[in-house]
């Protein structure tokens, strides 16, 4: 469960280091308090991130540090040019003997993730970890807001390209020909959440003069699993 403006929020990690986060966030009860901390077993986190180098001690380290390292930006809407930057955890500490990280979130994190009372998102780990594009995931979750707060099977809205890149945490200097922001971006998570979420989008470009400013979305979800997707509460 995520607050809504943490779905807002700018950041920018690794496939791995994404998946991470939404297996820590996937252990905190609705009813928490207080931030715990959280642990995960290596063998786990193996299966979890694919990983199938036997150095899999350095790729969950890389990971860790990654978390460690890169700050997710909160900015508060109702006041122009207020934000908040911190890290997604404040410690990670691994076990050899016992095959075990414990891993503790940024105190700084507590409003978005914990007694949430309105204004959330809650959907399904496993919709998550499935994915194999960390735009596509991020997409996913932006998506499935807005398809929680207008409640409909099928809704339409708009993105400018300059605020969806900003979410996706795309500076603006990259991707500057749309036709590559296009193919390596929205083509392959159109694809991919087609073939493996409940939920997923369809788009088109809108102009201002000659130029493609805005992307339309309409978000579609299957019927079949509409139950299982979806608990909200607002």
């Amino acid at each position: 469960m995520k607050s809504n403006k943490l779905i807002e929020a700018k950041y920018k990690l690794t496939l791995s280091e994404i998946k991470l986060i939404f297996t820590l966030i996937s252990q905190i009860k609705p009813d928490d308090e207080a931030f715990k901390m959280y642990s995960i077993k290596v063998k786990d986190l193996i299966d979890m991130l694919n990983i199938i180098s036997e150095n899999y001690y350095t790729t969950i380290k890389t990971t860790l540090k990654g978390l460690l390292s890169k700050p997710v930006i909160i900015e508060d809407k109702n006041y122009k040019n207020d934000y908040l930057m911190c890290n997604w955890v404040s410690s990670a500490k691994y076990t050899g003997k016992e095959g075990v990280i414990n891993i503790e979130l940024s105190q700084q994190l507590k409003p978005y993730l914990l007694e949430l009372k309105s204004h959330f998102t809650v959907y399904g780990l496993d919709s998550i970890l499935k994915l194999k594009s960390v735009y596509s995931i991020r997409l996913y979750e932006i998506l499935l807001k807005e398809y929680h707060y207008y409640g409909k099977k099928r809704i339409s809205f708009v993105f400018s390209i300059k605020e969806l890149k900003a979410m996706l945490g795309i500076k603006e200097n990259e991707y500057l020909l749309f036709s590559n922001f296009k193919i390596k971006i929205l083509d392959v998570a159109e694809k991919e959440l087609k073939a493996k979420s409940s939920l997923y989008f369809e788009y088109k470009t809108i102009k201002t003069g000659r130029a493609i400013t805005d992307i339309e979305f309409t978000v579609i979800e299957k019927e079949k699993k509409q139950k299982q997707l979806i608990t909200t509460d607002d």
